[in-house]
């Protein structure tokens, strides 16, 4: 009996010694005097802004949090827009108490809310002894570690570096300033574009193995700055579908030195584009992210070269630049939101108790002169009550025919020359509106400026166009560019032509393409030329009627804009 008890002990024996060599060989224990280090990746976190008096060049979070970290400004971009440009940052700092804190596995605590690494990215683990030499140097694929051998390592007190490019190929391997070996010596060189992130603990491994392995909780730190750019252009009606900007300074290379952490940028200085075209954006745009490798600083800028907000493309060819965002406040490791509002000038506003378009910063009236409906907000369809009357040009304030009419009235029919200031007193850019003019109080005829700005700033389609001289229905809606919501719509009352040879024998004809075009006066009248806003199936124009008095006696009808000069 007793040589069977030891015979089943010593297979026993045998048993256990064979499955512990196994799982030595396969880096799961280890030998009398070893430490196993267990490698538990933990997620990633991204620096708390501070004080830039007060941040230490290296990865450690010391001194003082801003009063606010928001940072917001607005510029004009011109042609009608601002640009509110928003910069906070995107994590901050829980509360100091206990049960704020999140806890990791360890029980330490995280001071930032920690996120998590997409699966397949790899981060390098490199081990120092105490004295500073290199004993282990590895590359792990996040969500795969427990795939990966443990680190047996004889018991002592050991420095672990983590790091990675957030990326699913293999970081790139440190390097030594000089040709000492150690530690204190070893770097890691990588892009001023990549997304770096750090990680750097002093740990002492005992001896043990199983249930008394050592885990290494790793947990990456963000060191340069992340800056996702948020283009709302809700406001306007229409989608930002490009932008073409940059942020300064920014550095190309960087290298790490891997004892403190501490960052030396190097390369001539350069921008980090932030450059993108999207077709099927919301009209919010889904925000886009560069990585910008700067120093702390208080001056970094944004340059806008170039955006397109629906028809509207900035700066217009030709034009001056847009605006930089300049005074930005940036630290290393920090992820901000830059979020850019776009808000149009062009808005519905209340101008002399009445709601009235302004579109490129002019106020358009809501209906045409002596129509019988005069509108106390903009429409958003017309008829016949808003048909306007037709006047011949700077003859004075009295209409030849009304809105329906098929031909005019022939006895205030005017055959006199009229004086080129008739209808502006003043000059193109500084209008002045005279007595002939048939606008009502607070308004006046718009000047061929004026006009063109309406043209510029809009977009425009045909509604129930076709030519008719019953057709009372047909229209163009001119439709801002800047902002959706804002329009004027012009009936395409179509105007009496005359025939004739001069003032004295000029004869009205009956209506001329009533439905399917539109003639609007303006005050500008120079010799024998004379400028009015037409249009019929395309977009509208100003039509140049040069050497061709005939076009004074043409009976045409008015849309007022706001007399400004109007207390």
């Amino acid at each position: 009996m007793k040589r069977k008890l030891l015979l089943l002990t010593i297979l026993l024996g045998s048993l256990c010694t064979f499955q512990s060599c196994n799982k030595l060989e396969a880096g799961m224990d280890g030998q009398d005097g070893e430490g196993i280090v267990e490698i538990s990746f933990e997620g990633v976190t991204f620096e708390k802004e501070l004080d830039l008096s007060a941040r230490a060049a290296g990865p450690y979070r010391n001194g003082t949090t801003f009063e606010t970290n928001e940072q917001e400004q607005t510029v004009d971009i011109g042609n009608g827009m601002l640009l509110v440009a928003n910069l906070s940052p995107a994590d901050e700092l829980l509360n100091n108490s206990d049960d704020a804190q999140i806890r990791l596995k360890d029980k330490s605590k995280a001071a930032l809310i920690t996120s998590t690494l997409p699966n397949l990215v790899r981060y390098r683990v490199a081990v120092f002894n105490q004295s500073g030499t290199l004993v282990e140097n590895r590359v792990y694929t996040r969500g795969q570690e427990s795939q990966a051998n443990n680190i047996a390592l004889p018991s002592g007190n050991y420095t672990f570096i983590a790091y990675s490019i957030n990326t699913q190929t293999d970081p790139p391997n440190l390097t030594y300033n000089g040709t000492t070996g150690t530690l204190a010596a070893a770097k890691v060189d990588v892009d001023g574009n990549t997304d770096f992130m750090f990680f750097n603990r002093q740990l002492f491994v005992p001896a043990g193995t199983g249930a008394n392995a050592t885990r290494l909780n790793v947990v990456l730190t963000h060191r340069f700055s992340q800056v996702t750019a948020i283009f709302d252009s809700q406001g306007t009606g229409y989608k930002v579908t490009s932008v073409d900007g940059s942020f300064r300074p920014h550095s190309p290379t960087a290298s790490i030195a891997l004892q403190s952490g501490t960052i030396t940028r190097s390369g001539q200085e350069t921008a980090s584009s932030l450059t993108f075209t999207e077709t099927g954006n919301t009209q919010d745009t889904l925000g886009y992210s560069t990585i910008i490798n700067t120093a702390s600083t208080t001056a970094a800028t944004y340059n806008i070269n170039s955006i397109t907000i629906g028809p509207l493309t900035l700066p217009e060819s030709g034009g001056p630049a847009l605006p930089t965002i300049t005074g930005l406040r940036m630290t290393p490791g920090v992820r901000y939101n830059l979020r850019f509002t776009v808000i149009p000038t062009d808005s519905v506003i209340t101008y002399n108790g009445v709601q009235v378009s302004r579109i490129n910063g002019v106020i358009w009236a809501n209906s045409n002169v002596d129509a019988v409906l005069q509108r106390t907000e903009p429409p958003t369809a017309i008829g016949v009550n808003d048909l306007g009357y037709y006047y011949q040009w700077g003859r004075g304030n009295t209409p030849v025919a009304a809105g329906t009419a098929n031909n005019v009235t022939r006895s205030i029919w005017v055959r006199n020359n009229p004086s080129r200031t008739s209808w502006n007193g003043g000059t193109e850019i500084d209008p002045i509106k005279t007595y002939l003019d048939p606008c009502p109080l607070n308004y006046r005829i718009p000047t061929m400026r004026e006009a063109q700005l309406l043209i510029d700033g809009t977009v425009s389609t045909n509604v129930n166009r076709s030519s008719s001289s019953s057709n009372y229905t047909s229209s163009k809606v001119m439709t801002s560019k800047r902002n959706a919501s804002v329009q004027v719509i012009l009936p395409a009352q179509g105007y009496f032509n005359v025939s004739g040879s001069a003032f004295s024998n000029y004869e009205p004809t009956s209506i001329v393409s009533r439905g399917a075009m539109g003639f609007y006066h303006t005050s500008w009248g120079q010799g024998n030329n004379l400028r009015a806003l037409f249009f019929e199936a395309d977009h509208p124009r100003i039509s140049q009627s040069n050497n061709n008095l005939a076009f004074y006696s043409r009976s045409k009808v008015i849309r007022c804009v706001a007399d400004i000069r109007t207390p």
